[in-house]
Parts: structure tokens; sequence; C-alpha cells
């Protein structure tokens, strides 16, 4: 199987997601949101960098996979909203810059987040939260 993101934790209190440019299936993107899950085991603080920097490695997921990120976010809210600090999207893609309006728009999303250019600029903006 190919992944879809792959989820560095080794920097934690900061997660990286790197999505890989692969198209989301049933598997790999259920294993994606056990990969973040994983992240939540450490009972402690902390933010998540969603990492799309080259804009051919953010597939938009279908609807079906779109939905299923959702309920994955209600179902685990109140661990989302205890450990999980902010989240930043890195894209330089206006495309996916536009996605990321349009979901966030329809989606609450519950902590805070910020849409930047460079994975630099994410930590930064982390750091400026804490």
């Amino acid at each position: 199987m190919k992944s879809y993101a792959i989820v560095n934790r080794k920097m934690f209190p900061i997660v990286t997601v790197t999505f890989t440019g692969e198209k989301a299936t049933a598997e790999n993107f259920r294993q994606y949101l056990y990969e973040l899950f994983l992240s939540y085991n450490e009972r402690k603080p902390f933010s998540i960098i969603y990492s799309a920097t080259n804009k051919f490695t953010f597939p938009i997921p279908s609807n079906k996979f779109q939905q299923e990120q959702i309920d994955w976010m209600e179902s685990h809210e109140k661990l989302i909203k205890k450990y999980c600090h902010s989240v930043v999207y890195v894209t330089s893609s206006i495309v996916t810059k536009t996605f990321l309006k349009i979901f966030l728009y329809f989606q609450e999303h519950p902590v805070q987040y910020k849409v930047v250019d460079s994975i630099q600029d994410g930590k930064n903006w982390i750091k400026e939260q804490l």
C-alpha cells in the first residue's frame, strides 16, 4: 500500500503530516487517520503541521474521504481540543489554499489554525501561539 500521508512525530510537540501525492484509498486514508490518532497517545499538548509544499503533493480527497475526516474529527473532538494546540497548513498552491478555505468555512475547526507558505513560517507561528 502506498501512503496517502506520512505522519512524523519525531519533533514532538510538533507533528508533521506530509502528503505524498498518492490518491486516497480506503486503506491508506484510514492508515493516515490511525497514524494521526497515535499522536494523542503522548497525552501532552502538541501542534500539527500539514505539509503540502509542492502543489502536486496534496491530492484533494473525494467527498467520501472528506466526510470520513470530518466524522473522525467530530468523534475525537474532546481529545483534539484537549491536546491539539494548533494546526498549520503549509502550501504555496492557490488551488490547495482555496480548497482549505472552502473546507474550513463549512467545517468548524476545533483549534486555532493558519495557512502559510513554508514549514518555517508554520513553526514560527506555532511558537508565537505558545
